[in-house]
């Protein structure tokens, strides 16, 4: 399961270090219904210790660019949808992400 079928991603936030990550509630709801909700829920507790780890390594090969983005794993595990699903994702004091998939139309 290493891989997006698609990235969204919330506006950057200046504050970011003062954010506490490894405790940051998050809820993520299925057409109305809540799916996932935890405090924290990130596999490797805090994702900047993770992140720092792999940009080190990055150091030694290829490095990374400015603007780059990389993506540190996610706090609500993997779920399964359905197209035509809603979705709903909140990180406390971020702005929600709505998203729904739609249906093919082939």
């Amino acid at each position: 399961f290493m891989s997006n079928g698609a990235l969204i991603h919330a506006a950057a936030r200046e504050d970011w270090r003062s954010i506490d990550l490894a405790t940051l509630p998050v809820r993520l709801t299925r057409n109305g219904e809540v799916a996932c909700a935890a405090i924290g829920g990130h596999a490797g507790g805090d994702p900047l210790a993770w992140l720092v780890a792999h940009v080190d390594e990055f150091r030694a090969t290829t490095g990374l660019s400015r603007g780059e983005i990389v993506t540190c794993g996610t706090y609500t595990g993997l779920i399964f949808g359905a197209p035509g699903d809603h979705w709903r994702l909140d990180f406390d004091g971020f702005d929600p992400v709505d998203l729904t998939i739609e249906p093919s139309r082939s």
